[in-house]
Order: C-alpha cells, then structure tokens, then sequence
C-alpha cells in the first residue's frame, strides 16, 4: 500500500543507522537500461528504483553487497550512495521483524554469492543474478522458500503497448529472448512489498 505523506516527511537518514541485512532501493542512472528498467516497472511511492543491494558488516565497516556486471560484489556503502546525484535518491528499507529469520539467512549465505556472475539475459536459476534476483535468492526462511514474491516480467511500454526499443537493442546485442512473461523480480517490486518497511532516504 503506498502512503500518502509527501516526501519531506520521510526521515533523513545517516549512514550510520542502516542495519546490516537491510536492503538500499537506488535511483541510479545507468543511461538507457536504468530508464528502460524504470519504463517498465513501478516502486514506492511513485520513485525509479532500478538498482538495489543488501547491507553487509564487513571487517568493521558497512558494505553493500549488489549485483553488477560483471560479477557480484561488495561495495563501501559510501561509494554505493555516491553513484547518485545526491544520497538521496537511495532509499533504506528493513524487513519487518517477523520475517527476520529471512535477513539472518542472507547474512549467514550472502559469502556464497561473492564472485558469481551477473545475469545479463534476466534468467532464473543459471547460478548468475541480477540485483533484485540476489536479494530475492538471499531472503529466504529455514525451509528454503522464498520471503519475497517473483511475478511475471513485461518489457512492453503502458504507451504504446510494444517492446521498449531499448530493450530491443539490449537483448539483441547479448542474444538473449527477451524473456517477456517469465518469471522475475524488480528493485522497484521489492520495495512495495508488504513483507519490508520503507524508513526513509540518506542525507
């Protein structure tokens, strides 16, 4: 459900009061893609989440861990903030406390996925990922299902009712199908999901 407060009422956040095991919802402009990706899906509160990436406590410091071509990686959650314009187009979220033994999975498991590839072609269970195919892969509770939901993809524009071209183009030059109907995930889906509780933006 999305809230009716305007965005000034929304807490500002410092880097400091992220938990590892949250999850950063990214406005990042990657150019073409990130607009594509953002032409075709819908996040909290009318925002363009095309990016997204786990909290992770790491030698004394607080990391991101993202998926990014060409590998997954861990990232200094400073320079993670820093790809945006301002801090604030990164929004902080935390899964609520009844679905915690889902964020204690991921950072138990989060190791494994160090190094793997990323998943250009958008295509589940190749052992690549794509950012919010991490996350959904990492939350999951002690019977292995997942905590978050997949649904089905559209590449198609609400208007004009075809293919973006810029996923055209995208799909073409990796020869990939593009996988219009599979089963999939989105930063921007996560993020209106009712299982994780929106705190606010950085400063």
């Amino acid at each position: 459900m999305l809230l009716s407060f305007p965005f000034t009422l929304w807490a500002q956040l410092c880097v400091t009061e992220a938990k590892p095991g949250d999850i950063i919802f990214q406005e990042y402009d990657c150019g073409d893609l990130c607009r594509a990706i953002a032409g075709v899906t819908q996040s909290y509160h009318s925002r363009n989440y095309t990016h997204c990436g786990i909290v992770i406590s790491h030698n004394n410091a607080l990391w991101i861990l993202e998926a990014v071509s060409p590998v997954v990686k861990l990232t200094l959650i400073d320079s993670f903030l820093s790809r945006t314009a301002s801090h604030s187009g990164n929004t902080l979220a935390r899964v609520k406390e009844q679905y915690s033994a889902t964020k204690n999975y991921a950072l138990l498991h989060y190791p494994d996925f160090i190094g793997k590839s990323y998943d250009d072609c958008y295509t589940l269970g190749d052992d690549s990922y794509y950012c919010s195919e991490l996350i959904y892969e990492l939350f999951k509770n002690d019977d292995g299902s997942p905590l978050f939901e997949l649904k089905p993809m559209t590449f198609i524009s609400p208007k004009t009712n075809k293919i973006i071209p810029e996923w055209v183009s995208y799909f073409s030059k990796l020869n990939c199908a593009i996988p219009e109907g599979g089963p999939g995930i989105n930063p921007g889906g996560i993020s209106l999901s009712d299982k994780v509780v929106v705190l606010g933006d950085f400063k």
